[in-house]
Order: C-alpha cells, then structure tokens, then sequence
C-alpha cells in the first residue's frame, strides 16, 4: 500500500505538467508563403502595438500583397496600410480559428513608387503578424 501512495505521488508533477502544457498563448503566425514572382519587403512577426516601416525599392511598383494575422477581441481588426496606396484588414480571433489573410492593392493613379511606409493599425493588446510581399512594375 506504501508503494501505491508514492507512486500516486510521482505521478502529481508530471500531470501538472502535461496540463500546463495544453494551455499555451495562442500566437499569430510565424511565417507567410510569399507568393510567386514576388519580393519580400517588409516582414513583423509576432508583434504587439502598432508599427510603422519605410520601405524603399530599387525597383517601383504598383502591386501590392499585404499578408496578416491577429490574435485579439473576435470584433477587432489588424489593418495594413501602405501609404499613398491604400489599406487591407482582416478580423482579429481570440482562439486559433482566424488564421492568416491575405489582401492584394494595386496603385491606379500615377507612376508606380519605390518609397512607401507599411502602418500596422492593432487594437490594445492584439498580437499580430504581417508581410508585405511586392510585384516588380512592367
């Protein structure tokens, strides 16, 4: 009987363990497929606020493709912008059921550009993920 209760005692931390380990955060995604003929020219993994980067290309262009992800209040939204262009969003998801977006802006008015700046836009206390991925003008 001794032996019984020990070994029901060994057993206490290991079972804390496995349940602590099916509690884990949710996190946004940690990588995107960059799409085909395409440059990666901004990417902020597993973030939290808001951000803002300058981009400058070598080559202009007119298109656009903003990947992004969220995990947040279910009636939120991540938004992507790119200036002088437009924006996208996608919902956040408070549990891993939202997963990633994916938004296409092209440029229709004037010449395409080499230097923008990528805004992130989150609500407080949202993590998120974002790519933006750019087509060579041509």
């Amino acid at each position: 009987m001794r032996m019984t209760r020990r070994t029901t005692w060994a057993a206490l931390p290991v079972l804390a363990m496995l349940t602590l380990a099916g509690c884990s955060e949710l996190t946004p995604t940690q990588t995107f497929d960059q799409r085909k003929g395409t440059t990666r020219v901004a990417e902020l993994i597993d973030q939290r606020g808001d951000a803002v980067r300058p981009v400058t290309l070598k080559t202009p262009t007119s298109d656009f493709y903003l990947h992004m992800d969220c995990i947040g209040d279910d009636d939120a939204e991540i938004v992507v912008a790119i200036s002088g262009v437009g924006e996208g969003a996608v919902p956040c998801s408070s549990d891993s059921g939202g997963g990633p977006g994916l938004i296409g802006l092209n440029k229709v008015e004037g010449d395409p550009i080499s230097t923008f700046d990528v805004k992130v836009s989150v609500p407080k206390g949202a993590r998120w993920s974002a790519a933006v991925d750019v087509e060579p003008a041509g």
